[in-house]
Protein backbone atom coordinates (compact mmCIF):
# COMPACT_ATOMS: atom_id res chain seq x y z
CA UNK A 1 0.00 0.00 0.00
CA UNK A 2 3.04 2.58 0.80
CA UNK A 3 4.48 1.27 -2.66
CA UNK A 4 0.82 2.45 -4.15
CA UNK A 5 0.67 6.12 -2.38
CA UNK A 6 4.15 6.40 -3.20
CA UNK A 7 3.54 5.64 -7.25
CA UNK A 8 0.38 8.07 -6.85
CA UNK A 9 2.73 10.74 -5.36
CA UNK A 10 5.17 10.53 -7.90
CA UNK A 11 2.87 10.40 -10.66
CA UNK A 12 0.92 13.51 -9.62
CA UNK A 13 3.84 15.13 -8.71
CA UNK A 14 5.00 14.65 -12.38
CA UNK A 15 1.88 15.40 -13.80
CA UNK A 16 1.73 19.46 -12.22
CA UNK A 17 5.43 19.92 -12.58
CA UNK A 18 5.04 19.20 -16.40
CA UNK A 19 1.85 21.47 -16.68
CA UNK A 20 3.73 24.09 -14.85
CA UNK A 21 6.81 23.99 -16.77
CA UNK A 22 4.41 24.13 -19.82
CA UNK A 23 2.90 27.08 -18.80
CA UNK A 24 5.90 28.90 -18.97
CA UNK A 25 7.11 27.89 -22.53
CA UNK A 26 6.18 31.01 -24.30
CA UNK A 27 8.20 29.90 -27.15
CA UNK A 28 6.05 27.28 -28.22
CA UNK A 29 2.88 28.81 -27.01
CA UNK A 30 0.47 28.74 -30.58
CA UNK A 31 -0.36 32.14 -29.60
CA UNK A 32 2.17 33.86 -28.46
CA UNK A 33 5.18 31.78 -30.58
CA UNK A 34 3.34 33.78 -33.67
CA UNK A 35 3.94 37.46 -32.53
CA UNK A 36 7.61 37.00 -31.44
CA UNK A 37 9.18 39.55 -33.85
CA UNK A 38 8.61 42.89 -35.36
CA UNK A 39 5.30 44.66 -36.02
CA UNK A 40 3.79 47.58 -37.35
CA UNK A 41 0.03 48.99 -36.21
CA UNK A 42 -2.05 51.47 -37.47
CA UNK A 43 -5.45 52.37 -36.63
CA UNK A 44 -8.16 54.80 -35.32
CA UNK A 45 -9.71 55.53 -32.25
CA UNK A 46 -13.19 57.33 -31.65
CA UNK A 47 -14.24 58.74 -28.40
CA UNK A 48 -17.93 59.50 -27.25
CA UNK A 49 -18.25 62.58 -29.29
CA UNK A 50 -17.22 60.79 -32.09
CA UNK A 51 -13.81 62.76 -32.39
CA UNK A 52 -11.25 60.02 -34.07
CA UNK A 53 -7.61 60.12 -32.76
CA UNK A 54 -5.35 58.14 -35.01
CA UNK A 55 -2.70 55.52 -33.83
CA UNK A 56 0.59 54.16 -35.00
CA UNK A 57 2.68 51.89 -33.29
CA UNK A 58 6.50 49.78 -34.12
CA UNK A 59 6.95 46.84 -31.76
CA UNK A 60 9.17 43.63 -31.06
CA UNK A 61 7.62 40.72 -29.21
CA UNK A 62 10.29 38.53 -27.34
CA UNK A 63 10.52 36.00 -24.67
CA UNK A 64 12.21 37.96 -22.16
CA UNK A 65 15.19 37.22 -19.81
CA UNK A 66 12.83 36.70 -16.90
CA UNK A 67 11.52 33.52 -18.55
CA UNK A 68 8.34 36.07 -19.08
CA UNK A 69 7.12 37.55 -22.49
CA UNK A 70 7.41 40.65 -23.29
CA UNK A 71 5.66 43.74 -26.07
CA UNK A 72 7.92 46.70 -25.92
CA UNK A 73 7.56 49.59 -28.73
CA UNK A 74 6.84 53.14 -29.28
CA UNK A 75 3.21 54.69 -30.34
CA UNK A 76 2.18 57.82 -31.80
CA UNK A 77 -1.41 58.56 -30.00
CA UNK A 78 -2.53 61.40 -31.77
CA UNK A 79 0.12 63.82 -31.78
CA UNK A 80 1.55 62.08 -28.22
CA UNK A 81 4.59 60.04 -28.25
CA UNK A 82 4.77 57.12 -25.77
CA UNK A 83 7.29 54.46 -25.31
CA UNK A 84 4.94 51.50 -24.21
CA UNK A 85 5.50 48.07 -22.38
CA UNK A 86 3.61 44.52 -22.00
CA UNK A 87 4.85 42.29 -20.05
CA UNK A 88 3.06 38.38 -19.34
CA UNK A 89 4.19 36.43 -17.30
CA UNK A 90 2.37 33.41 -14.97
CA UNK A 91 1.76 33.52 -11.97
CA UNK A 92 3.36 30.49 -9.90
CA UNK A 93 0.52 29.81 -7.15
CA UNK A 94 -2.41 30.12 -9.59
CA UNK A 95 -0.78 28.95 -12.89
CA UNK A 96 -2.65 31.90 -14.81
CA UNK A 97 -1.67 34.38 -16.90
CA UNK A 98 -1.07 37.78 -15.61
CA UNK A 99 0.04 40.70 -17.63
CA UNK A 100 1.30 44.58 -16.70
CA UNK A 101 1.46 47.20 -19.11
CA UNK A 102 3.22 50.61 -19.02
CA UNK A 103 3.84 53.90 -21.02
CA UNK A 104 5.39 56.74 -20.48
CA UNK A 105 3.74 59.32 -18.37
CA UNK A 106 2.55 56.32 -15.84
CA UNK A 107 4.13 55.88 -12.23
CA UNK A 108 2.79 52.85 -11.96
CA UNK A 109 1.93 49.59 -14.44
CA UNK A 110 -1.57 48.44 -15.00
CA UNK A 111 -2.44 44.34 -14.07
CA UNK A 112 -4.78 42.82 -17.04
CA UNK A 113 -6.52 39.83 -16.79
CA UNK A 114 -5.74 38.05 -19.47
CA UNK A 115 -7.70 35.20 -21.46
CA UNK A 116 -5.46 33.20 -24.09
CA UNK A 117 -6.66 31.06 -27.20
CA UNK A 118 -4.47 29.72 -29.77
CA UNK A 119 -4.90 32.63 -31.95
CA UNK A 120 -5.57 35.94 -29.68
CA UNK A 121 -5.63 37.14 -26.08
CA UNK A 122 -8.39 39.02 -24.51
CA UNK A 123 -7.13 41.79 -21.52
CA UNK A 124 -8.98 43.52 -19.01
CA UNK A 125 -8.73 45.73 -16.55
CA UNK A 126 -10.28 48.35 -14.45
CA UNK A 127 -10.02 52.06 -15.01
CA UNK A 128 -11.67 54.31 -12.05
CA UNK A 129 -14.83 52.44 -12.22
CA UNK A 130 -14.78 51.17 -15.76
CA UNK A 131 -13.03 48.84 -17.36
CA UNK A 132 -10.24 48.94 -20.31
CA UNK A 133 -10.33 46.20 -22.58
CA UNK A 134 -7.94 44.80 -25.52
CA UNK A 135 -8.82 42.02 -27.75
CA UNK A 136 -5.86 41.18 -29.93
CA UNK A 137 -7.15 37.95 -32.61
CA UNK A 138 -5.26 36.74 -35.43
CA UNK A 139 -7.19 36.91 -39.10
CA UNK A 140 -5.17 35.50 -42.18
CA UNK A 141 -1.38 36.86 -41.28
CA UNK A 142 -2.79 40.29 -39.33
CA UNK A 143 -3.08 40.85 -35.87
CA UNK A 144 -6.31 42.85 -34.95
CA UNK A 145 -6.25 45.18 -32.11
CA UNK A 146 -10.38 46.31 -30.60
CA UNK A 147 -9.81 48.40 -27.67
CA UNK A 148 -12.50 49.84 -26.13
CA UNK A 149 -13.33 52.13 -22.46
CA UNK A 150 -16.14 51.39 -21.06
CA UNK A 151 -17.23 54.32 -17.89
CA UNK A 152 -19.02 52.95 -14.55
CA UNK A 153 -22.31 53.64 -16.56
CA UNK A 154 -21.42 50.88 -19.06
CA UNK A 155 -21.43 53.52 -21.98
CA UNK A 156 -18.44 53.34 -23.80
CA UNK A 157 -16.35 56.11 -23.94
CA UNK A 158 -13.51 55.15 -26.26
CA UNK A 159 -13.40 52.29 -28.80
CA UNK A 160 -11.55 51.93 -32.13
CA UNK A 161 -9.10 49.17 -34.12
CA UNK A 162 -5.48 48.88 -34.88
CA UNK A 163 -4.37 46.56 -37.50
CA UNK A 164 -1.00 44.89 -36.71
CA UNK A 165 1.32 43.83 -39.61
CA UNK A 166 4.35 41.18 -38.87
CA UNK A 167 7.82 43.15 -40.93
CA UNK A 168 10.01 40.76 -42.48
Amino acid sequence: MKLIRSLFFLISFSIVLVGSLAANDFASHPYFSKIIGEWQGKGTLTNSDGEDTAIQEDWTAKVNDEGGFSIEGDRIWGEVSQRFRWVFSVNASTELYECEYWHTGMDEPMRFQVSLSDDGVELSAPVGDGELSVKNKFKKEKLIGKISLQGSDGQENLAGKVVHNKQE
